[in-house]
């Protein structure tokens, strides 16, 4: 009577060890589920984040070629205007109001070319913060791949937990089988 108490105390032990084992299985599975979930957002986050930066970068190099012209042309407006003006110097009133109109087309050929420069250094500018932003995301990709690998090895961890867990419940199960039949015997 005494090692049916003892078998019924093996069994509950068991029963304990069975559901604690099973809890354990489920909450590796509802985390296994949630490390898959953040790699899919991860990968998605980074990809739409390249593809942005991309974007950006293209965009501030289409606009950058076209500003580049102008300062060249507005540049040679402003040698043109100069040789112009040098040759005014000698003429009478008449060329004195060209040489006057050819001062104002430089100033503005100048005050041009300065709105230009103005553009290309903002155009440089968003470009540097273009690439410090893709700095900082390929810095965010990388920490979340040390993160990645931490989940990983806790992943590795709960599996090897199991392991240990599984091994335990086979060799409890291997006993009671053999407390039931030294009771038979």
């Amino acid at each position: 009577l005494r090692k049916l108490e003892e078998t019924r105390q093996d069994m509950t032990r068991l029963e304990d060890i069975v559901s604690e084992a099973e809890r354990s299985v489920n909450a590796l599975k509802r985390q296994m589920k949630r490390t898959e979930r953040y790699r899919e957002l991860n990968s998605e986050l980074r990809n739409k984040d390249l593809l942005l930066v991309r974007a950006e970068f293209n965009q501030l190099s289409l606009r950058r070629d076209p500003l580049l012209e102008q300062v060249e042309e507005r540049r040679r407006q402003l040698r043109e205007a100069d040789r112009d003006l040098a040759e005014a110097g000698s003429r009478d009133t008449e060329l004195d109001k060209r040489v006057l109109e050819g001062e104002n087309a430089r100033d503005a050929a100048e005050e041009a070319l300065q709105k230009r420069m103005a553009t290309i250094r903002l155009a440089e500018q968003e470009e540097l913060v273009g690439r410090e932003r893709r700095r900082n995301l390929e810095q965010t990709l990388e920490r979340l791949g040390r993160q990645q690998q931490g989940l990983e090895a806790e992943l590795a961890a709960s599996g090897e937990q199991k392991q240990e867990l599984q091994r335990r419940l086979d060799q409890a199960r291997d006993g009671g089988g053999d407390l039931l039949r030294l009771q038979q015997d």
